[in-house]
């Protein structure tokens, strides 16, 4: 039986399996709107792009605006924007 890209990767990659708390952090604290819903996508898709997305049905499109954001953010040595929090 085949297993999905989700369930493969963690196995593959040995992720320890331990509470939320201590296993992930936050990347931006926001309220909901379209700021939130651009760093979703911004995210998204510079995973996709690198080939780490393990979403089988995702799909994203080009697009330059977050291209340059992550091409400069690569030259200074950041893997992405510095956090933002708003409000």
């Amino acid at each position: 039986m085949e297993k999905s890209k989700f369930a493969q990767h963690p196995l593959e990659n040995k992720y320890s399996i331990d509470s939320m708390d201590d296993i992930m952090e936050a990347l931006h604290v926001n309220r909901k709107g379209e700021l939130m819903i651009i760093l979703e996508r911004f995210y998204i898709y510079g995973e996709t792009k690198l080939e780490n997305q393990i979403n089988d049905n995702c799909r994203v499109k080009s697009n330059i605006i977050f291209d340059t954001i992550i091409q400069n953010s690569t030259e200074r040595g950041q893997l992405s924007p510095q956090p933002l929090v708003s409000p």
